[in-house]
């Protein structure tokens, strides 16, 4: 135990050690220039976001930062400027469902990646090295918009295409052509896909990621393309021969396409 108040060992253990200029445990009482509010977006447009006491939140995500100190802090970390070699190499070692000591290791796009997000009503944050690649994608928000922006950027830095977003447009599609569809099972970057399901005239995909199962239901943009009803941002997207046979098969995420593995 050290005997000092969470804000005080942070500010002289991690902030101080990294250099960071604009870091610090939030306090809701303090003034701070430049600090943003929380915004969420309704079916009338933005909102500001309720209030939520950072003493409830306490170590779980009460701190604030920039984009450039939050590079700062990861330069420094992987440095060896904050903990030993060792605690470091425990750090990044994936455990159960690869997560490491407070940080996840996985990959994207056969990249390696080391990375964490946060979320608070209003706020999104990330923090993303690929060692290897020496990228480092740096994101934040004072909006609860979803979370695919990191993996567009990283997508850019490794020069991969990214599909522009727009507005999809939900069309009628006959059961004959979603059935082409039924229990194929695939497997990519992010998931299992289990199986697509047909029932009474619409499709779905049962999907395992991080050990969570969910049924999603497909709206169509087409025939062959479609979007999770409740997160549009993410598409599937098929190319079939004239007899109706699938010959491939992509997921998109967040304007990031990858195609998927017949399992």
């Amino acid at each position: 135990m050290s005997g000092q108040t969470y804000s005080t060992y942070i500010n002289q253990n991690l902030v101080a050690k990294a250099g960071l200029q604009n870091t610090s445990v939030n306090q809701l009482d303090s003034i701070l220039a430049n600090r943003a509010s929380g915004y969420t977006h309704t079916a009338s447009g933005w909102k500001n976001e309720r209030y939520i006491s950072m003493a409830f939140i306490f170590s779980a995500a009460a701190i604030i930062s920039t984009v450039e100190d939050l590079y700062k802090w990861q330069n420094a970390l992987f440095d060896g400027k904050i903990i030993s070699p060792a605690s470091f190499t425990k750090m990044t070692t994936p455990h159960l469902d690869n997560y490491g000591y407070g940080v996840w290791i996985d990959s994207f796009q056969h990249h390696r990646r080391i990375q964490h997000g946060g979320s608070l009503p209003g706020f999104r944050s990330a923090l993303a090295r690929y060692p290897e690649d020496e990228v480092s994608i740096a994101f934040i928000s004072n909006s609860d918009i979803d979370m695919g922006i990191p993996d567009a950027l990283a997508a850019i830095a490794f020069g991969l295409p990214v599909t522009p977003p727009y507005k999809q447009l939900k069309v009628s599609v006959s059961s004959k052509a979603l059935e082409r569809y039924k229990g194929i099972k695939y497997t990519d970057s992010h998931s299992e896909i289990d199986s697509f399901i047909v029932k009474e005239g619409k499709l779905y995909v049962c999907i395992t990621e991080r050990n969570k199962t969910e049924v999603l239901e497909l709206a169509p943009e087409s025939e062959t393309k479609f979007y999770v009803e409740d997160s549009p941002d993410v598409q599937f997207e098929f190319e079939v021969t004239n007899a109706g046979k699938i010959t491939t098969a992509y997921r998109i995420d967040n304007e990031v396409k990858s195609e998927m593995k017949k399992r």
